[in-house]
């Protein structure tokens, strides 16, 4: 991290601005790590024999009810045919 303004601390405003921001949309829509580290976890899933509606028939929630109001949602669109 670095920055070109004249302020002395570590981090400085700006670069503790952006983490802050950062942080933020990974509170919003946790499953966004994956997506930065270019990880797509639903093709991972599927490799795995995995559907995301046996997941619903098992009981585990839908990552669309992860995502915080706000979240980018369009990230996750499942666009997947049912099995």
């Amino acid at each position: 991290m670095d920055c070109s303004c004249p302020d002395w601390a570590v981090p400085c405003k700006h670069i503790a601005a952006v983490v802050y921001i950062i942080a933020n949309e990974i509170d919003k829509n946790p499953f966004l790590v994956f997506n930065l580290h270019n990880f797509d976890i639903l093709k991972e899933l599927e490799s795995k024999k995995y559907s995301i509606y046996q997941a619903e028939k098992d009981g585990i929630k839908p990552i669309g009810d992860f995502i915080k109001e706000g979240g980018n949602e369009k990230d996750f669109t499942l666009n997947y045919k049912k099995n």
